[in-house]
């Protein structure tokens, strides 16, 4: 819920000093996204998704097995351009942690991307006309 909330104060006391983030699938919004250690975890929330204007997940799926959380949903999110104006869009969604004596050692996202790309290309075209 923090993450999600982007509530940075709260998430990082749940993460685990020698914690890892990693989303690979971001590699062509973000540029990929991967930090490994809290404080680079926190930086990379607090500065690299600066950006993010909203984000809500819609969850359809969420289980607890052993030291694993999974969540699944559809993240409908808006982001600010670097250029100016915002792009939104929902997406395919998937967050699995690892907690291990009760913080998080692992956060590992899987997105859909597409429907941020395609909204993205939108908005270039718009500005080409």
């Amino acid at each position: 819920d923090a993450y999600i909330a982007r509530d940075w104060d709260s998430l990082e006391p749940l993460l685990a000093g020698t914690g890892s983030f990693h989303d690979a699938t971001a590699e062509l919004v973000f540029g990929g996204a991967e930090a490994q250690g809290k404080a680079a975890m926190m930086t990379l929330f607090r500065e690299g998704y600066a950006g993010i204007r909203r984000m809500e997940l819609r969850p359809l799926r969420a289980f607890h097995s052993g030291h694993y959380a999974i969540f699944e949903g559809e993240l409908d999110w808006t982001l600010q351009l670097d250029r100016g104006g915002e792009v939104s869009s929902v997406m395919p969604f998937i967050t699995i942690l690892r907690i291990e004596n009760g913080l998080i050692v692992s956060h590992r996202d899987f997105a859909d991307y597409a429907p941020f790309l395609t909204a993205l290309r939108a908005t270039r075209d718009d500005v080409s006309e």
